[in-house]
């Protein structure tokens, strides 16, 4: 029994083999699907972000390494 109750749960689309015109309705394109074309989308929002961050990161860096030079100069 302990045998086919992981066999069950390990295999949830064993039981809608059977039935395959209802979720062919749910089959879309893997290049130019709704998902595909949301994901890029959101991938290229999160590229511009990270891109942002890491400018704003070397900006911060360079005006400190100015910062640091200046002091030791006047030192």
């Amino acid at each position: 029994m302990h045998k086919l109750i992981f066999f069950v749960l390990a295999m949830p689309f064993a039981f809608c083999t059977r039935e395959k015109q209802p979720w062919c309705d749910f089959a879309e394109s893997a290049t130019s699907g709704r998902t595909t074309e949301f994901l890029q989308k959101v991938i290229i929002i999160i590229i511009v972000i990270i891109y942002w961050l890491y400018t704003e990161l070397m900006l911060i860096v360079c005006v400190a390494s100015l910062i640091l030079d200046t002091l030791s100069a006047c030192l």
